[in-house]
């Protein structure tokens, strides 16, 4: 059964103007179809708006209509609140046909543009010249429009560096966004405490004296020096590249802080006590050929190694030695 529908509405829906035109022969049964969107020249916008409205199915029977509808709006609103555009205008255009597209006309309207940007950060952290130059490298300006991701992208980028320079009492005391739909105006602020810079602290490895010996002097860094994550990240390195190790894990104790030095766990788990490669081949002068290695990756306190290869022939036994390294 077919129910022909030819009218025009228009109303006003989660603060944006919506207008929906019928020209269609419904069927009571599936609608066939996209929906189509036009009308927004903002690429980022469009994209999002997209994205998020894709998962939304069209809708099956007229009774759905109006639920399909609200759907889109709320989820089409969201994704362009993103990018500071609050005020939206809609025309839907329903489907000639089950085979035919729905449409979607999407205004834009004015975007929504920084009015006040307060950035503050108070301790030690408002003297550290790493973050002075992120602060002024951020996208957040007044009078340029506003992005929601762009704010959290800042926020994200300085709580990030300032836990990775030691500041590990950082927390914002204030992170707001406050948008004046009617003006297309919007109040940032970001404002920070930071606390004191901590110190690296002494290493701790627990019972295994050995490992101890040889990650001591791999150290790039002294307690007593300020805290960089990039240094633990170097120290982690070093101690990889000894292979010597099946696992390694360097790690701050936050918990265990004083007088703001934070001690360096250590913790290292060693490979098997030998090590063994075998190989086989074969050629038409020597016949069968087997060849191994051996290797002892710890010998002594201060990462010494001994190890050895051979080479067995079926008819001579072709290479054997014995090697050493420090």
């Amino acid at each position: 059964m077919f129910i022909p529908i030819f009218s025009s509405i228009r109303f006003k829906l989660l603060g944006c103007i919506v207008t929906v035109v019928f020209s269609l022969v419904f069927s009571l049964s599936v609608v066939a179809g996209e929906l189509k969107i036009t009308g927004v020249d903002n690429d980022k916008v469009r994209e999002n708006i997209e994205v998020v409205v894709a998962s939304v199915s069209l809708p099956q029977h007229k009774s759905d209509f109006e639920q399909y509808q609200q759907t889109i709006i709320e989820k089409a609103s969201k994704a362009a609140q993103v990018y500071g555009y609050y005020g939206l205008q809609f025309t839907f255009t329903a489907a000639k046909s089950i085979k035919d597209d729905w449409q979607l006309q999407i205004k834009l309207g004015e975007v929504t543009k920084i009015r006040n940007l307060s950035i503050k950060v108070n301790g030690q952290a408002g003297e550290d010249k790493a973050i002075q130059k992120l602060l002024a490298g951020l996208p957040l300006k007044t009078a340029q429009p506003l992005d929601h991701s762009a704010y959290e992208s800042a926020k994200g980028q300085i709580q990030s560096l300032a836990l990775s320079r030691g500041f590990f009492d950082f927390e914002y005391t204030e992170s707001s966004i406050k948008v004046y739909e009617s003006l297309h105006a919007a109040d940032v602020t970001l404002h920070v405490s930071s606390g004191n810079r901590y110190r690296f602290g002494e290493l701790k490895f627990g019972q295994d004296l050995r490992a101890s010996s040889l990650a001591k002097s791999l150290v790039p860094f002294q307690a007593g020096d300020f805290y960089l994550s990039g240094k633990l990240g170097l120290f982690n390195q070093l101690l990889k590249q000894t292979q010597y190790f099946r696992n390694v894990v360097v790690r701050p104790i936050i918990d265990d802080a004083e007088n703001f030095q934070v001690p360096i766990q250590v913790i290292l788990t060693h490979k098997p006590r030998d090590n063994f490669d075998v190989g086989i081949g074969a050629s038409s002068d020597e016949g069968p050929r087997f060849t191994g290695k051996w290797r002892r990756p710890w010998v002594n306190s201060h990462g010494h190694s001994v190890g050895g290869d051979f080479c067995f022939c079926s008819r001579t036994i072709c290479g054997f030695g014995l090697s050493h390294s420090d």
